[in-house]
């Protein structure tokens, strides 16, 4: 199960006194990219859990229902999340690419789904 890392909470300085320390900003957020489903029963989102970076889909109403989550790789950037029904999102996640002796963006669309968990990867061709 996911979880925030040990997260404590945030001390704000009165005026005119200390500045957070930089370790305040450092922290990967504990979610990003977050949609709701287009029939209000789960948040899809990229989740930090245990310092790595998660696709996630949770239920917001059913505690038995397990989160479905897939581990985003550190060279790959999720680009935004999207719900197609109820039921599967996809994900826009980007990487760079240095096959051709100079670095370039590629895009790459995959599908997650709540029910199972499985992932498809989309591939085109060129």
């Amino acid at each position: 199960m996911l979880s925030a890392e040990k997260a404590e909470p945030a001390v704000i300085p009165k005026k005119g006194t200390e500045k957070l320390p930089v370790t305040a900003f450092a922290r990967i957020p504990f979610v990003d990219h977050a949609e709701i489903s287009p029939d209000g029963t789960h948040v899809a989102g990229l989740f930090a859990s245990g310092g790595e970076r998660v696709i996630a889909i949770l239920p917001l109403f059913s505690k038995d229902e397990k989160w479905k989550t897939v581990k985003v790789p550190d060279a790959l950037e999720a680009r935004w999340i999207k719900w197609v029904n109820d039921d599967n999102i996809i994900i826009c996640a980007t990487n760079l690419d240095y096959s051709t002796g100079n670095p370039f963006y590629v895009s790459r669309v995959h599908a997650l789904n709540r029910i199972t968990g499985k992932v498809a990867h989309f591939r085109a061709s060129i």
